[in-house]
């Protein structure tokens, strides 16, 4: 980033490194040391796998062995790599052999003699004839029940260098594809307005339907340049209570509930004298290259220094550009070969004006955007590149033109932001994922799988259909098997069928070393797919692997779009599905763990606590409203170690007074709700109509940290608002066995001094406690809950069930002694709880008819608020509260 045009400039160079794409801090913070739990408090927090997910290790120990050194082009030049054919066993599981995807067994001939065995025909599930349909790109991931862990990276591996290869479009049938758009070099320079009509028309069709059948090869894809100056770039977030629809067509509404909300400091294009290129005096090559400056021979150049004719894009953008260097940002590269086939998503990282170079307005600098905590910050730089032996890039590279350079000086803005290419050497697909788009990303443990493997395949597929970006990494076990390197981010860029065999399209960010096992290029299995799917018998780093193998070999998988995927059929959702409109909603909210609201999951309530309402228009055909929570954490460092977090949702039983609020979890959260230690995750509910609190956490109490939470819906959300804890008492009810149940119904009261708090049956005011005449109209189960305040005292509490004939609530003293001890008695054998707590639960199977429900404590005028939630299997109308106060 360069220097700010304002007196105070913004923090750049090595400290700036310190923050992370997850927020815009400008001056250091202490990390908050978590407080223990002294002698007398509560428990400690459960810490057993299935809770909550760990924190993953710092990534300073993943994937930073040195890089394999850019070969000296004075040297013998190196021979173009032929691939091997290895015989590839068949994926085993437990020590049982499975025989491979194709039924006759089939040995891999090495590519010297091409003697292919057929296979016998196999039933054909699903055959897709040429060209392949290329994802189309929309907005976003994943009904996931749980969050897995992300698959530790392994050392990441750098690709030894290629010869660049220039860009050449596929070859494609008039008939099914639309011609490739590309610079029109004498357009005119005006235009009549019919013309000016019909130009606006031809770019609603490109950008529509004809944008859909360029991509129909599913191999080879540019995006023109055209493309993608036809989309806007993206506006700062407006705060405050008000729905506003950004670039994408979703809609936004931002609020800030910190205690001292910041202001977002956004960085201005640096001033630069006419004549005169910019120089970022901050971030020179020592400190972009850290130890490798001193170790290897490199040098500061500029593109109009060591390229022929540089451009920033070369007849548009395609996954093939992008090539990796000597820096180990594959988890990134990854990510930006998805983005470089989305136009729409593109411009919002770089802008029209991002590098103007061969033109008068060419003044040094790049200019380009990333999604950092909520909002579009821009990073400027300069664009001097690592070069090696006098003419080649050290760092990432176009693959497909040595003129073309957005592959270099975006890798180059986003190791600026973060301090130095080591400090972006190693990462998560997901945090690239969030940078780039601003998305919903989540992680799927291939190892762990909880779908069966046809139903991975369609969701990727669905997934890539919709627009989402989805990666995948190889373990480090598995480092140079059958041509696959370990360690290693790969992106997935195709779903297919071919000859009843389900296959997947990966790509290497090399750009070269492939699968070699079966169905990679020029495999006999490969060659019999000929005639159904295109692809180019060529060591370009992308090939086909079978799902079986895939499983077998690769670990984990990341599938990231702009909608969450509601329904975790791998296609983003949005209200154009759900209710037939055209808009999303996501309402993102800013706020902190600080202080008293750092309660960690001992004290969840004492979290911050977030209220809202979804109305009857957002339901789905099932009479529901998809909703999806994603908690994104802010570091000071990109390296820094996370908390573990997560977000629970409870629906608001009762809100009639002002200052008492009841809740019901939704679900059990120990078994849909892991803790987990990475810088975003999310959840999702299926939630009918209704008012609700959603309540993020830390695992342990007393760890600060801002957060953001973002609330996806069907439709906008009504009533946003923050609860104070001061000001609010919650009583929470627990959500366990809520789905055998069809109704509830809450009541709510106090217990007061010289009035209705009568205490036990010892005492002759026992008649004077709250009473509840319920009538039950036929035989079923019902679920008594009696909370109380957790505000200290403490006080035991209990409730007594008795059936009455005739008579009618409020029950005196004379009656309740005589049928004392006939009271009803619970499923479990008692005649009623009475517990030291603020909890008091039983279940009943009664039969119809009246019965009086008693609420009492210990001793008399002890004073304490309460609740009392009935479930029942039927509604139950005739309910009368008595004596509640």
């Amino acid at each position: 980033m360069g220097c700010a045009a304002s007196a105070e400039t913004k923090k750049t160079g090595p400290e700036y490194g310190q923050y992370s794409m997850l927020g815009n801090y400008h001056q250091k913070k202490e990390e908050p040391v978590p407080q223990q739990q002294t002698n007398g408090g509560p428990p400690a927090a459960p810490v057993d796998d299935q809770l909550y997910h760990t924190d993953t290790e710092d990534e300073d120990n993943n994937r930073l062995t040195p890089p394999p050194p850019v070969a000296d082009p004075n040297s013998k030049k190196q021979e173009e790599q032929v691939q091997r054919q290895e015989e590839v066993p068949p994926p085993v599981k437990q020590e049982e052999e499975i025989p491979p995807p194709v039924k006759q067994e089939e040995e891999v001939p090495p590519p010297v003699k091409q003697e292919e065995e057929v296979p016998p025909p196999v039933k054909q599930e699903e055959e897709v004839p040429p060209p392949v349909k290329q994802e189309e790109e929309v907005p976003p991931p994943e009904k996931q029940e749980e969050e897995v862990p992300p698959q530790e990276k392994e050392e990441e591996e750098v690709p030894p260098p290629v010869k660049q290869e220039e860009k050449v479009p596929p070859q494609e049938k008039e008939e099914d594809v639309i011609p490739l758009a590309i610079m029109e070099k004498n357009a005119p320079s005006e235009m009549d307005e019919q013309e000016e009509q019909e130009h606006e028309q031809n770019e609603e069709d490109i950008s529509g339907k004809a944008l859909l059948e360029r991509r129909q090869t599913g191999v080879d894809v540019v995006i023109s340049r055209d493309e993608i100056e036809r989309f806007s770039s993206p506006e700062p977030p407006k705060f405050g209570e008000q729905y506003v629809q950004n670039d994408l067509g979703q809609l936004e509404m931002h609020m800030d509930f910190r205690s001292n909300p910041e202001e977002f400091d956004y960085e201005v294009r640096p001033q630069v004298s006419s004549g005169q290129l910019y120089t970022d005096e901050e971030f020179g090559l020592q400190v972009a290259m850290g130890k490798e400056h001193n170790r290897k021979p490199l040098e500061w150049k500029r593109p109009p220094e060591f390229a022929s004719s540089p451009c920033l894009f070369s007849e548009g953008t395609t996954r093939y550009d992008i090539g990796q260097g000597s820096i180990g940002t594959c988890w990134f590269l990854s990510s930006v070969a998805n983005v470089a086939d989305k136009p729409k998503l593109l411009r919002r990282i770089i802008p029209s004006d991002s590098y103007p170079v061969g033109s008068p307005k060419y003044d040094g600098i790049f200019h380009c955007r990333f999604w950092r905590f909520g909002i579009w910050d821009d990073v400027f730089i300069d664009d001097c590149l690592p070069i090696i032996y006098g003419n080649q890039i050290y760092s990432a590279h176009s693959n497909t033109d040595p003129n073309e350079m957005w592959v270099a000086l975006l890798e180059k803005a986003f190791a600026r932001m973060y301090g130095s290419y080591t400090d972006v050497s190693g990462g998560m697909a997901s945090d690239s994922y969030m940078a780039l788009t601003g998305g919903v990303p989540e992680d799927i443990n291939l190892r762990e799988l909880n779908m069966e493997p046809d139903q991975l395949h369609t969701r990727v597929r669905n997934a890539l259909s919709s627009g989402a970006a989805v990666t995948c990494s190889v373990p480090g076990e598995f480092d140079g098997q059958h041509g696959l390197v370990g360690g290693h981010e790969y992106t997935l860029t195709g779903a297919v069928t071919a000859n009843g065999v389900r296959l997947f399209r990966v790509r290497n960010p090399w750009g070269n070393t492939e699968w070699t096992g079966p169905y990679s290029d020029g495999s006999p299995e490969w060659q019999n797919i000929q005639s159904i799917i295109e692809g180019p018998n060529k060591d370009d780093g992308e090939f086909y692997i079978s799902l079986e193998h895939f499983l077998q070999f690769f670990s984990t998988l990341t599938i990231c779009s702009i909608t969450p995927d509601f329904d975790s059929d791998g296609s983003s959702d949005s209200l154009s599905k759900l209710l037939s409109l055209e808009l999303s909603s996501v309402s993102p909210i800013i706020a902190q763990w600080q202080g008293e609201e750092a309660g960690g999951f001992r004290n969840k309530t004492d979290n911050p606590k977030f209220k809202f309402e979804i109305d009857e228009q957002s339901v789905d055909q099932s009479g529901n409203v998809p909703f999806v929570v994603q908690i994104i954490q802010r570091t000071e460092q990109r390296k820094a170690k996370k908390l573990s977090i997560r977000a629970d949702l409870y629906r608001i039983l009762d809100d009639s007074s002002n200052d008492l609020v009841v809740l019901q979890e939704e679900g059990i959260p120990s078994k849909n709700n892991n803790y987990r230690g990475d810088a975003q995750t999310s959840f999702r509910f299926s939630l009918k109509p209704g008012k609700y609190v959603c309540i993020p956490s830390t695992m342990n109490e007393g760890q600060e940290r801002e957060f953001m939470l973002r609330l996806y819906s069907a439709g906008p959300l009504g009533g946003v608002k923050k609860l104070d804890s001061n000001e609010v008492t919650i009583m929470n009810c627990s959500g366990e066995d809520a789905e055998n149940y069809n109704s509830v119904k809450c009541l709510t009261g106090q217990w007061k001094a010289v009035s209705n708090a009568g205490g036990q049956v010892s005492h002759g005011t026992f008649s004077n406690n709250p009473q509840i005449q319920i009538n039950i109209p036929s035989e079923q189960s019902v679920k008594f809950q009696l909370m109380a305040d957790t505000e200290e005292p403490s006080y035991p509490i209990g409730l007594k069930l008795f059936k009455i004939s005739g008579e009618t609530a409020p029950l005196d003293i004379d009656w309740l002694y005589e049928h004392y001890g006939s009271a009803v008695k619970t499923v479990d054998g008692d005649d009623g709880p009475f517990v030291m707590g603020s909890s008091a639960p039983a279940v009943y199977s009664l039969e119809a008819g009246s019965y009086v429900c008693l609420l009492h404590m210990d001793e008399p005028d002890t004073e304490k608020r309460f609740a009392l939630v009935i479930r029942s299997q039927t509604p139950l109308n005739n309910i009368e509260p008595h004596q509640m106060e």
